[in-house]
């Protein structure tokens, strides 16, 4: 059973994940919510319980000069597709 605070949606965008300060490297998210994001990414990268910060800008040549969105998550889990991720405040997304 699953125990969600709040629906996904369903989407498919680059993302920046960041752990101290420094560029991990690109995910691809796959679903989001208020509380969360799946991203696609070697999981091996970040074990579960890292700090990180996640951009949420959309990515793409028409937006390059927009602020980057970060949002404060924790991995909760790790899959062969990527990992799980808790924001640490509820994000809005648009």
């Amino acid at each position: 059973m699953e125990h969600r605070l709040s629906k996904r949606t369903t989407l498919t965008m680059d993302v920046a994940i960041y752990r101290d300060g420094m560029d991990v490297r690109p995910g691809r998210a796959l679903n989001i919510s208020r509380n969360g994001i799946f991203i696609q990414i070697d999981p091996s990268i970040l074990p579960r319980y890292s700090l990180v910060e996640v951009d949420l800008r959309r990515y793409s040549p028409s937006n390059a000069d927009i602020t980057p969105r970060r949002a404060f998550a924790m991995v909760v889990w790790c899959a062969e597709q990527g990992i799980g991720l808790t924001f640490a405040d509820e994000v809005v997304f648009v």
